[in-house]
């Protein structure tokens, strides 16, 4: 590996095609990076006694063809800088004959004119995509091949960052009414390091070195470089458009990192953090894994990752119960639940286990979160991990669950309704409280079979509510009236604990329930929102009208009672292991 320093345009007007390869990031400039740029162009433009402007490095690989005379070179380091000078070329010459002169002969009679910058954009002599000198990847490479030949954006990718940053440099040359010989004179200055890489040069590791300062790639870009860097071009192509594509358009960047850190989890059994590519390498190292395999086999447990991901949009019974632990919002069970329906579809488990395994695993995750709501599981999901894909995975699961540390063990129907008394179920920091929604959703199907579940209609209603004023508060209210003062008094309900009370149960499951009236009930006291029109008396859903519309009054003890039943249907639909086993016999 060579470095020399080099004018910019020199570096252009060689027979050269820079290629960004399919395993870069897409072009993510924006427009204040451009314009300071364009800035320090004019800049040292305007300024005789600084004979240049350093630009940066241009790290590149050779390639070797035999379809042209050309040089093709793959960059390694400088893709956003050299696409967004060559944005700026366009740009310059769109601007040169259209704004600034005012007539042809102007034009002609210029130094922009006479030193034609296009032929820093294309190689006159070739043809196809060889015509050009920078050949950009994916979306990008249909934004700027239309620039090239339209010099008008695309209505299909107006959002593209490179129809963006052409379009913003264009209109701020205009906008300064500058010169195109200034800008030509500025362009004459840049300086780069050239930096081609020859095939004994490590570019892979070359590339991991560059990318570790700046703005630094994530695990994901790293590990689609790798694999994509190290096999042939041909199959980088069948690589990328075949597996890895469809994995990446169908989720967004925070996801895509999630999938395959879940799946490099499930693929090494261990606890892995955010920053995971240093773990992928080793494990493609020692495990001696292609890495064409390694991506093939990545798109199969992508289906069982959106079977995770979608799984309250679909009806099915493996959906719904994979959705019940999925509101547990411990998603590190995720690599346990993609192995199983891996499993499951390479008949390593038969379906009937498969289901209660899935039912061990919801009661579990219901259980515990009721339980222990802040324990770490990552641990306890990599001992699920281990026991699948053996001789039986049902009972190497429940052989799991039997050894369990006491702190994290499976918690049992007594611990269950003593937890449920006190414990704050309602996050009031979390807008949507999935989990409460979902425990009172399934615990009203088992009351009422025509039950919808995940009603948008329906939201969760505190019947004590979450914010209670005293006597002396109420009274001291200029802006209520003396009606409404009364219908608010819930100190007047509790009584002199209601303080304590209110603090300690207001956000446990027996003060919960679900109502489609939520805004007019607001937080009148329970005798109104009890009678009143469309109220809990009037309420269509088994766990208000059972336990709490035959309720005289509202207080400590009636929250303990309603707690205890529903803590009951809980303990039933959530069983014990050893039940769901003895059930299946």
């Amino acid at each position: 590996m060579k470095a020399t320093d080099t004018n910019l345009t020199d570096l252009l007007e060689a027979n050269i095609q820079y290629s960004i390869p399919i395993f870069q990031r897409c072009y993510y400039w924006n427009t204040n990076t451009c314009l300071r740029l364009l800035n320090d162009i004019i800049e040292i433009a305007n300024d005789d006694k600084r004979p240049c402007h350093f630009l940066g490095s241009i790290i590149y690989l050779n390639l070797t063809h035999h379809v042209s005379k050309i040089n093709k070179c793959l960059i390694v380091d400088g893709q956003q800088r050299i696409t967004t000078i060559f944005l700026l070329f366009l740009a310059l010459s769109e601007y040169a004959k259209n704004n600034y002169f005012k007539n042809k002969d102007d034009y002609n009679n210029s130094e922009f004119a006479k030193y034609n910058i296009e032929h820093l954009i294309f190689n006159e002599k070739e043809t196809g995509d060889f015509r050009y000198r920078l050949k950009l990847s994916g979306k990008d490479y249909f934004a700027y091949n239309n620039l090239l030949k339209n010099r008008v954006i695309s209505k299909d990718s107006v959002s593209n960052n490179v129809n963006i940053n052409y379009q913003f440099l264009y209109k701020q040359l205009k906008k300064k009414n500058i010169n195109p010989d200034l800008i030509l004179k500025g362009i004459k200055k840049l300086k780069i390091i050239d930096i081609p890489l020859e095939k004994e040069d490590n570019a892979q590791l070359i590339f991991e070195t560059v990318n570790s300062t700046g703005e630094r790639l994530s695990p994901i870009q790293l590990i689609k470089n790798y694999i994509l860097m190290n096999v042939e071009p041909k199959l980088q192509d069948k690589l990328y458009n075949d597996y890895w594509l469809p994995i990446e358009e169908s989720l967004n960047a925070e996801e895509l990192n999630n999938f395959f850190r879940y799946y490099l989890i499930l693929k090494v059994k261990k606890i892995i953090s955010s920053e995971y590519y240093d773990i992928f390498k080793e494990y493609i190292y020692k495990s001696n894994t292609k890495v064409d395999d390694f991506v093939k086999e990545a798109k199969i447990f992508h289906k069982y990752y959106l079977k995770w991901k979608q799984s309250e949009q679909n009806n099915d019974d493996i959906s719904k119960k994979i959705s019940c632990i999925k509101s547990t919002k411990r998603d590190e069970i995720v690599p346990v639940i993609m192995q199983l329906l891996n499993d499951l579809d390479n008949k390593k488990c038969e379906k009937n286990d498969f289901s209660k395994i899935l039912d061990i695993l919801a009661s579990y995750m219901v259980r515990t979160k009721i339980c222990y709501p802040y324990f770490d599981s990552n641990k306890v999901f990599i001992t699920f991990l281990n026991s699948l894909g053996k001789d039986n995975s049902l009972l190497g699961i429940i052989d799991c669950i039997d050894n369990l540390p006491n702190e994290i063990s499976f918690p049992k129907d007594e611990k269950i309704k003593e937890a449920l008394h006190t414990v704050t179920i309602y996050d009031k920091e979390n807008i949507k409280n999935q989990f409460v929604k979902m425990l009172l959703d399934q615990i009203e199907s088992k009351l009422n079979p025509d039950h919808t579940p995940n009603s948008k209609k329906l939201t969760i209603e505190h019947i004590m509510p979450q914010s209670i004023k005293s006597h002396k508060e109420l009274s001291e209210d200029c802006i209520l009236n003396e009606k409404e003062k009364i219908k608010l008094d819930w100190e007047e309900d509790l009584g002199k604990d209601w303080e304590r009370i209110n603090r300690v149960y207001v956000n446990t499951l027996g003060n919960l329930t679900l109502s489609g009236n939520n805004q007019n009930l607001q937080n009148y006291r329970f005798g109104i929102k009890k009678d009143m029109d469309k109220g809990f008396k009037e309420s269509t859903l088994c766990i208000t009208s059972r336990y709490v519309a035959n309720c005289d009054k509202w207080g400590e003890q009636e929250i303990i009672n309603r707690s205890d039943a529903l803590a009951d249907i809980i303990i039933d639909i959530w069983k014990y292991p050893s039940e769901l086993i003895s059930n299946d016999k």
